[in-house]
């Protein structure tokens, strides 16, 4: 069967990259990391934007050298046919154990909030298949669910923040810190990563994006990266303002804590928390469905309309998710497993290997010249068969 890749625009691409970062477990952070640093945590949020930044600007300059191919023949012409699936899987892997996590702590979130006498299974299952119910689709779906629905929702949160900050207490306690030791300084930052992992979606996505306008669309993915920044930073400070540092690391979900405070009687949801309900469980389903799609796509057959074999991977990636996340023991356990495992784990496999990509692909593209263009697809140019 022959199968068409319909190209995505920019600002499709540019909320694809938000919401498979960030949004899957903001309302975890702050407390591991502002309990090593202090208010030193800026500086720690600061390190990880401008590391998942580079990381971004390295994945769309290798992209670019292959002439903007498929992410699987990419890393074939890159590495080799036989070495590329292996590290690809290793990426994937490392994605789905994150999620999975994520995934867990998110279900004990709304179970101790919301549903107490809801078992988790019944929470952490609808909400993967939610999540395989879009990533079975084509990318131009994905991307317009992600299109319609992500603005909406990052509107709704933000205008929570700002609702949040009358509740401000301790504005000095939310001062920088600028005399954290560097090692401490060092393990914050790592600790902060888990917000800007994903499954290379900005290099996988990025041969699809149409040329249009003066702005490339590795320059779209930077922007992305940057305005999460700037979002963490406004979610720290709040949270130093109104916990202060030295209650925030005792608490499991200060985020959680600080919106549900917030209650207006005019407003059209007078408890926030409910609206923060809904803001997150949608964020959190298409975050996951970005990285299923993205994951069966890289380890897949190609993308595009229908494909029986592309959905059985993806509902198998979501029934391993959830699986996964049911089998974490303990709130501790999973933070365990999160900060001091998988995230450490993440990022240096993830700056690992794109540093490595790209100068392997500059080295191989330097000795043979131009990159083969058979089966290339560049952003533009018109849906090819595949």
């Amino acid at each position: 069967m022959t199968q068409r890749v319909e190209p995505i625009s920019s600002g499709q691409y540019f909320w694809m990259i938000m919401v498979s970062v960030m949004v899957g477990s903001v309302y975890l952070w702050p407390a591991y990391v502002v309990g090593l640093a202090g208010p030193g945590a800026y500086a720690s949020l600061l390190a990880a934007t401008v590391v998942a930044a580079s990381v971004t600007v390295l994945q769309a300059a290798w992209m670019r050298r292959m002439d903007y191919r498929s992410y699987p023949a990419a890393m074939e012409a890159t590495w080799s046919p036989w070495l590329a699936p292996v590290l690809t899987w290793i990426t994937m892997l490392l994605m789905l154990a994150l999620d999975a996590v994520i995934l867990y702590l998110y279900g004990e979130l709304l179970q101790t909030f919301f549903y107490p006498a809801t078992p988790s299974w019944v929470t952490v299952g609808t909400i993967g298949a939610l999540a395989v119910w879009i990533a079975v689709r084509s990318l131009t779906v994905v991307a317009r669910n992600v299109q319609f629905w992500f603005p909406l929702l990052l509107a709704s949160f933000l205008l929570v923040v700002a609702l949040s900050a009358g509740d401000m207490r301790f504005p000095m306690a939310a001062t920088p810190n600028l005399g954290v030791p560097p090692g401490v300084l060092a393990r914050a930052s790592v600790a902060t990563w888990f917000l800007y992992a994903n499954p290379c979606t900005t290099a996988a996505l990025l041969p699809h994006v149409r040329r249009t306008g003066r702005w490339s669309a590795g320059t779209v993915a930077v922007a992305a990266i940057a305005l999460e920044g700037v979002i963490l930073m406004v979610i720290l400070f709040i949270a130093l303002a109104t916990l202060g540092p030295a209650v925030i690391p005792d608490m499991t979900w200060p985020i959680i804590y600080i919106f549900s405070i917030v209650k207006l009687s005019s407003f059209f949801v007078q408890d926030v928390g409910m609206l923060i309900l809904i803001i997150w469980t949608t964020a959190i389903v298409l975050h996951l469905a970005v990285h299923s799609y993205v994951a069966a796509w890289n380890v897949g057959p190609p993308v595009g309309g229908y494909n029986p074999r592309r959905q059985y991977l993806v509902a198998g990636l979501g029934l391993a998710l959830v699986a996964g996340a049911l089998s974490v023991g303990s709130v501790a356990e999973a933070e365990v497993w999160l900060f001091q495992i998988l995230t450490p784990a993440d990022l240096a496999w993830t700056v690992a290997v794109v540093a490595a990509t790209t100068l392997v692909a500059w080295w191989r593209t330097r000795r043979t010249g131009a990159p083969d263009r058979a089966g290339g697809s560049g952003p533009g140019v018109p849906p090819r068969r595949v």
